[in-house]
Formats: structure tokens, sequence, C-alpha cells
């Protein structure tokens, strides 16, 4: 019995010494490398749609104020899409460049109604505002505050779809018309930002 549980032991101290030596410390976290992801948000924006007159008669509607010169379309909708990148870390500075692409419904409209110098009519001019798509292009720089907790800062290129339409309707006794427009604009600008991952 005595030589039984000597071979035990001697077996246990065998095992736990094998694990003790094989048991290397954790690797530290890298940031290093490319990744994928998908996003889901909520975009809003306080813009307005501008109305200018394209005959003298509609500008100069425009120009005494019987036509607003800008229709306020507070915007706000879900966006959805994908983003790529590349980080390179040296030390706790981490370098990358991100991609991002959304599909977006962000709409708004808005409206002005306005009685003519005759209170025999009125002007009701409605705007309508969507930005379908946008894409980012953006440098990344960032600190690495824990091994696997990136600070960061972004900034880059911004571009974008909108869809505008617009139209001045007039009601009166006589002469009822309304002026529509619209148009489809791609919108280049830049983008500012700040996160942590």
């Amino acid at each position: 019995m005595r030589l039984k549980l000597a071979s035990v032991l001697a077996g246990a101290i065998f095992f736990g010494t094998f694990q003790a030596a094989s048991a290397a410390p954790p690797s530290p976290y890298n940031w290093t490398g490319f990744y994928v992801g998908g996003h889901v948000g909520l975009g809003w924006s306080e813009d307005s749609n501008g109305i200018v007159g394209d005959s003298p008669a509609l500008a100069a509607l425009v120009s005494i104020g019987v036509i607003p010169s800008s229709v306020a379309t507070n915007t706000e909708g879900l966006l959805t899409g994908l983003q790529f990148g590349y980080n390179y870390q040296r030390d706790k500075m981490v370098y990358g460049v991100e991609m991002d692409s959304s599909f977006a419904n962000i709409h708004g409209s808005g409206l002005v109604n306005i009685r003519a110098i005759l209170p025999t009519a009125n002007y009701t001019s409605t705007a309508d505002q969507q930005i379908k798509w946008f894409s980012t292009l953006r440098g990344r720089i960032g600190f690495t505050a824990m091994d696997n907790l990136l600070l960061y800062a972004t900034g880059g290129l911004a571009v974008g779809l909108l869809d505008y339409t617009a139209n001045v309707h007039r009601g009166a006794i006589v002469l009822n018309y309304d002026i529509p427009a619209s148009a489809n604009v791609t919108k280049v600008g830049w983008t500012l930002g700040a996160g942590a991952e």
C-alpha cells in the first residue's frame, strides 16, 4: 500500500511540474492586422433646402419674401453598413486606415406657408431631403490605455448621395399652379470623430 501511494504522489508531482513548466504567461494584446465589421445606427441633422428663382418672376417673388429663400428640412433616420481597415501597433501607439459604406434613410421635410400681398392667394413652399448612402475613408491614430482598450481619433474624406425635392404651390381663386423641382446631388466633405474599442 505504501508503494502504491508513493507512485501516485510521484505521478502527481511530475504532472504538476509539467503543467507549471508548460504554462507561459499570456502575450500582450496586439492591435496589428486587418479587420472587418458591420454597423447599425441613427443619423440626424439640422439642415435647410434653399429656393432660388430660375425665372425673373420667380426670383422676384423670392427676393420680396413671398416665396421663402429656404425651408428647414431637419432630417433623421436609420443607417446600416460595413467597415473594414488595417491597424499597425508600435509600442502603445496604433496607426490605421478605415473605410466604411452605409445605406441610409435619413429623411426630413419642411413647409412654409406665406400669404401673398393680395389676400386672395397664398404660397405654400415644401421641401424634402433624403440621404441615400454615404462612405468615409479615414486615418486613425490611437493609444492603448490598456492592452485590450484602444482610445483613438479619426478623420478624413466623406462622400454621400442626397435627393432633394421642392414644390411651390400657389393657391388662389384663379391661377392655381405648382412649381416643382428635384435634384440628385453627390456631395463631398470631411468627417472627424473619436472613439474607444
